[in-house]
């Protein structure tokens, strides 16, 4: 797995722009579903946005999961082949946080929001 991870990272260019692209492209699909549910004005307002940030966006560590993603990316010019290889699985811990704020995010949107809103 890991062969064809570095030898798809070798073949397609320069791996830091391709790691960038990939957070970058799921904080853009973030902002207007962000949008979408900030926007939605109805019953138990104060109580959905307070939901929302503890248990769906999971706010308090969001900046975590930015850094995760980005912070690797600082770090690969000046790294050997063994750190890379770490960092490569922490922006990997990254994307797969903020692919989870965007799962947890379109179930708050599609799903019962009964059973969150009791959970909090």
């Amino acid at each position: 797995m890991t062969d064809f991870i570095c030898s798809l990272l070798k073949q397609s260019g320069d791996p830091l722009n391709i790691l960038g692209m990939v957070g970058i492209a799921l904080l853009t699909i973030l902002i207007p579903i962000a949008v979408a549910i900030f926007n939605d004005k109805k019953d138990f307002e104060i109580l959905d946005r307070n939901v929302i940030l503890d248990h769906v966006v999971n706010a308090r560590y969001f900046l975590i999961y930015i850094a995760l993603v980005y912070v690797p990316i600082l770090l690969w010019a000046g790294s050997s082949f063994l750190l890379r290889f770490i960092e490569l699985i922490v922006w990997g811990v990254g994307i797969y946080f903020i692919a989870m704020v965007l799962i947890n995010s379109y179930h708050w949107m599609k799903g019962d929001k009964f059973m969150l809103r009791f959970d909090y």
